[in-house]
């Protein structure tokens, strides 16, 4: 079971790294205190390419363990409800108690 936690975190890792920036960031710093952060630089200074170097290098993915994937699962979460997996042009909705329809263009957010 680990095994196949590992290769899903790999691939998310691969995804998130591949996305735009702002969304990369914003979930980034929203969860700065994972424990997952050990395997990288601070989190503050990770960058997208440094994902995915992790995610291509079988032998660090083994170094993972259970709550390491658990925590890049959490990331992804935050990434996707930051528009990590909207494209340009599509319509995500804005977490919070008052959900607002917001467009993203490339990186940027406009809210209507």
């Amino acid at each position: 079971m680990l095994e196949r936690l590992q290769t899903v975190a790999g691939m998310i890792l691969n995804k998130m790294g591949t996305g735009g920036e702002a969304p990369f960031k914003a979930a980034i710093g929203a969860e700065n205190r994972l424990r997952f952060w050990r395997h990288m630089p601070k989190a503050e200074h990770t960058t997208q390419q440094e994902f995915i170097w992790f995610a291509d290098a079988p032998i660090k993915l083994k170094r993972l363990d259970a709550s390491d994937c658990s925590d890049i699962i959490r990331l992804s979460g935050e990434w996707i409800e930051r528009g990590g997996l909207a494209a340009p042009g599509h319509y995500i909705w804005e977490k919070g108690s008052t959900a607002k329809c917001v467009e993203q263009k490339s990186d940027r957010i406009r809210f209507h």
